[in-house]
């Protein structure tokens, strides 16, 4: 079982790190590399992202009043 799948289909991108114990911009890429390939996908709020499994519904993260960036 992944992390995402234990923690119900999405962490903070920053839980990630935590979790994988390596540099943030190490994760970042690695996850820029998943989300290329559909195996995850991320939302930006404000400063941080979720990371989420491709079902997981994201966009109830996501404000009206942001643009996507």
């Amino acid at each position: 079982m992944t992390a995402l799948e234990r923690e119900g289909g999405w962490m903070w991108q920053t839980e990630v790190v935590d979790e994988v114990d390596l540099s943030s911009s190490t994760v970042s890429r690695h996850l820029s590399s998943l989300e290329e390939d559909d195996e995850v996908q991320r939302v930006r709020i404000r400063r941080e992202k979720v990371v989420g499994l491709p079902d997981s519904d994201l966009e109830v993260f996501q404000s009206p009043y942001e643009s996507d960036r």
